[in-house]
């Protein structure tokens, strides 16, 4: 978890030194594979050294640094489309659509496996 953090740390920072669009992509990349590597799963909290009395502290903690990578990584998006020159139009339409595609692969998915 520690180098986790330290590596998003470091490609943050590498992300907004002198960005190019190769750059951008692959510290965007490395950070993406930091935040990986600090989302600890339950699983592993309850395998260690946790006792009854400080895993729900463990467990909440863990889940507290996951939504901080979650919301750098949105952030870090949102920057991205800016650099390639997208639009607040231009984000919306793409968001719209790829919802729209996957709305339309996943619904007769969905009504398959009876959730629809």
């Amino acid at each position: 978890m520690a180098a986790g953090s330290a590596i998003e740390a470091v490609a943050l920072a590498l992300i907004f030194y002198m960005p190019t669009g190769p750059t951008l992509l692959l510290w965007s990349l490395v950070f993406g594979i930091a935040v990986m590597l600090v989302r600890v799963p339950q699983a592993v909290i309850i395998a260690e050294r946790t006792v009854f009395e400080n895993r729900a502290s463990a467990m909440g903690a863990n889940h507290g640094v996951e939504h901080i990578g979650y919301g750098v990584g949105a952030f870090l998006g949102g920057l991205l489309l800016l650099f390639f020159g997208f639009t607040t139009l231009n984000t919306f339409w793409l968001v719209a659509v790829i919802s729209a595609v996957f709305g339309v692969a996943l619904l007769p998915l969905g009504r398959r496996l009876k959730m629809a």
